[in-house]
């Protein structure tokens, strides 16, 4: 798989998405793993073509891959899974990572989504969890920064929450980290 994302993306696009349906949970997961580490700059237009035959399990990974390599036209997919539409298994982890896809996509379009989820109250709270909104206004600070840094003084969110934040990809670097994590000295 991943050799061949490198030497015939064409028969790529004909040939992954219909082999993804007939394969188990591991397969697809290392069919993901092998075209991450293939480096195809298609990788992404790949991912985005199977994206409706993944194990749901897997679009974390996925959603990661795609961003960290960039390069793909349409990001509207990436855009309703931070609106909320995705499989019931694993919700809202794949809606965070949706959003952080879209901050480090620098997505056009995205914007909208992304104010709404920082925005919106619910009586006298927030009507989203914590970690949802401190992805979006760091997605946010990607996409628009101006407005992000009018917004984040009455926002509620704590600027250390906001100091960690999703790694952008490095074209020359030999690996990738997908998010920067604290240390915790036991």
């Amino acid at each position: 798989v991943g050799l061949l994302s490198r030497l015939d993306v064409s028969a790529m696009e004909t040939w992954l998405p219909t082999r993804f349906h007939e394969w188990q949970r591991a397969d697809q997961d290392r069919a993901v793993r092998l075209l991450a580490s293939a480096g195809a700059p298609e990788r992404s237009r790949l991912l985005m073509a199977v994206l409706d035959a993944l194990d749901p399990l897997l679009l974390p990974l996925v959603l990661d891959v795609i961003s960290m390599s960039g390069g793909i036209e349409d990001v509207s997919p990436l855009i309703h899974m931070a609106e909320g539409e995705v499989p019931e298994a694993d919700g809202e982890y794949v809606r965070l990572k949706a959003i952080e896809a879209l901050g480090r996509l620098q997505a056009p379009g995205a914007e909208e989504a992304l104010r709404n989820i920082l925005e919106t109250r619910r009586a006298w709270r927030w009507a989203y969890p914590g970690e949802l909104r401190i992805a979006a206004a760091q997605a946010l600070k990607r996409i628009d920064p101006s407005w992000t840094e009018g917004f984040l003084p009455r926002s509620g969110l704590d600027p250390a929450d906001l100091a960690i934040e999703p790694l952008l990809p490095k074209p020359d670097a030999p690996f990738f980290r997908q998010r920067r994590y604290q240390r915790v000295v036991l």
